[in-house]
C-alpha cells in the first residue's frame, strides 16, 4: 500500500491511545496487516520493472512521502485534539516497514536483505492480481474511511 494510506490508516486506530511507543507498534502490526488486503501493487512493480527500478522506485517513493507528510499536516491542522506524539508514532511506525525494505534496494546489507525477504514473503501470503487503477481505488477507500474516523473520534 501507499505510504499515504498506511500512514492514515495507523493515525485513526490510535485516536484513543495515550502511549507514544505503543501507538508506534501499533502502526508497525497495522502495515503489515494491510499489506494482506489486495491493493495493486504488482502493478505498480510492473512499472518499476519497465524503466530504471532504482530511478522509478524513487520517484514513487518520493510522491508517496510528500504525498504522506502533506496528509499528515492536514490531519494534524484538520484535528486539533488529536495529541501529534501519538499521531507521529503511529504514522512512523506505519512507513517505518517500507522505508527499510527501501533502504534495502539501495545499501544491500544482510540484514537489510533479509527483512526485505520476509517482508515480501509476508506480503506474498495473500495473492494480489488487482490492476494499480483498482488497488489504488481500494487504498482510497481505506483513505476515506480512516479520514471519517478520525472526524467521527473528533466528536467524541
Amino acid at each position: 500500500m501507499f505510504l499515504t494510506t498506511h500512514a492514515a490508516v495507523a493515525v485513526a486506530i490510535t485516536t484513543s491511545s495515550s502511549n507514544p511507543p505503543l501507538a508506534f507498534v501499533i502502526g508497525w502490526v497495522s502495515h503489515f496487516l494491510l499489506d494482506l488486503i489486495p491493493h495493486g501493487d504488482r502493478g505498480l512493480n510492473e512499472w518499476v520493472e519497465k524503466g530504471s527500478r532504482l530511478k522509478r522506485i524513487t520517484a514513487a517513493a518520493a510522491i508517496d512521502g510528500c504525498a504522506a507528510v502533506v496528509l499528515f499536516i492536514a490531519i494534524i491542522l484538520s484535528f486539533p485534539t488529536l495529541d501529534i506524539r501519538i499521531a507521529g508514532a503511529a504514522a512512523l511506525g506505519s512507513i517505518l516497514p517500507d522505508v527499510l525494505w527501501g533502504i534495502a534496494e539501495i545499501i544491500p546489507l544482510p540484514p537489510l536483505r533479509w527483512y526485505q525477504q520476509k517482508h515480501h514473503a509476508f506480503q506474498d501470503l495473500v495473492s494480489d492480481t488487482l490492476s494499480l487503477k483498482a488497488g489504488s481505488a481500494v487504498q482510497l477507500i481505506f483513505l476515506l474511511f480512516s479520514l471519517l474516523v478520525l472526524s467521527l473520534s473528533a466528536t467524541f
